[in-house]
């Protein structure tokens, strides 16, 4: 009986550190899923990559409009952050500014080879 149990807690934190789309597939639920992604510099995902992720077959056009809507709201909010600061502090970044600042790239890699990254 110990062992069931043990069994289903590991297979309930296992099915929630992998849930990586909204659990309840609302379009406000795709839009935040989008903005946090972005907000965290992860790069955006495509269609393909979220329907397969989308056990619940809740990506549909609004859905996916919703998400891209959230991840540009969220990676604005993530490239008005300092770059130089991200490299120093050793940060990784995906590249996700390019196409909005193309000095964010350069800001970031004089980050990353500065000396003041002791100072975090």
């Amino acid at each position: 009986m110990r062992a069931e149990i043990t069994i289903g807690l590991l297979a309930l934190l296992v099915g929630c550190a992998n849930q990586n789309v909204p659990p309840l597939g609302t379009a406000a639920d795709w839009q935040d899923y989008g903005s946090e992604r972005a907000s965290s510099g992860n790069t955006k995902q495509s269609e393909t990559q979220l329907k397969a992720l989308d056990s619940l077959s809740t990506l549909n056009k609004d859905t996916l409009s919703a998400y891209d809507k959230g991840y540009e709201q969220g990676r604005a909010e993530y490239c008005r952050q300092s770059a130089y600061i991200l490299g120093v502090k050793g940060i990784m970044y995906n590249g996700i500014c390019d196409q909005l600042d193309w000095t964010f790239r350069e800001d970031y890699v004089s980050g990353r080879k500065s000396s003041a990254g002791s100072m975090y």
